[in-house]
């Protein structure tokens, strides 16, 4: 009698078993393909301001460069909200031609961007040049590498951190310099960063940062005797690749 009454119980317990559903786990995903919204520093645009500070007339050799002006760093940082490639150009808003004084090494004009007078921006008194450290994409160390779409950018002159007139830049996986921009080993991110500084090293006595001299100054008829404000302006215009 035992015997059989565990038998029916077990034969009870195998049939609610075969009843009763079984837990369903589902892998969803979600995503976009879109293109991406990024911030400069914030915002849509932002000013990293280099303030050179006041010179005196006084200080301005007569027929040599002023090469005292400080060099100065500021972050770029480009915040986007899908991972994406990113490259940019520099524009020099003040398109005046570029003045070579003696002594100045002709390459200059390949990176020197123009300061001007604020109140006559046609008259250059003097240049400013620009280079990139701490490359970063999401936080990891990448590189900044350049084009060869630069003007005046001969491809040997130039250090690969130095930022060319009109090149396409890009965030790298490895260091490049004078590629096609078809060529350049674009990095997927979606923040992206740099210190930008401009530079004072001297080549052939002349600062690459720096205001004409007094005699160079003379000959478009710049009078600094009472003192002049200059300005500069370099727009950087991103894209979404190449």
């Amino acid at each position: 009698m035992n015997k059989q009454t565990l038998g029916i119980l077990v034969a009870s317990v195998l049939a609610s078993a075969c009843v009763t559903a079984a837990p369903v786990a589902n892998l969803k995903i979600n995503g976009d393909i879109k293109p991406p919204t990024c911030t400069v520093n914030g915002g849509d645009q932002a000013d990293l301001i280099y303030n050179l500070g006041a010179v005196s007339p006084s200080v301005i050799p007569q027929s040599a460069g002023y090469n005292g002006l400080p060099s100065i760093s500021n972050t770029l940082t480009v915040d986007c909200d899908a991972a994406t490639y990113l490259t940019f150009k520099a524009t020099d808003t003040y398109q005046n031609p570029f003045i070579q004084p003696p002594g100045m090494n002709s390459n200059f004009r390949a990176h020197s961007f123009n300061l001007v007078d604020v109140n006559a921006p046609d008259k250059t008194i003097g240049g400013i040049s620009y280079a990139w450290s701490d490359v970063q994409a999401d936080g990891n160390a990448a590189y900044l590498s350049r084009a060869n779409d630069g003007t005046n950018d001969n491809g040997t002159w130039a250090g690969e951190h130095w930022m060319i007139k009109d090149a396409t830049n890009g965030w790298t996986k490895t260091q490049q310099k004078f590629v096609d921009s078809s060529q350049l080993d674009l990095i997927s991110a979606k923040e992206f960063s740099a210190s930008l500084i401009n530079k004072t090293t001297i080549n052939y006595g002349w600062s690459t940062t720096y205001i004409l001299s007094k005699d160079e100054l003379e000959k478009q008829g710049v009078d600094i005797s009472d003192g002049i404000d200059y300005t500069g302006n370099v727009m950087l215009t991103f894209n979404f690749g190449v």
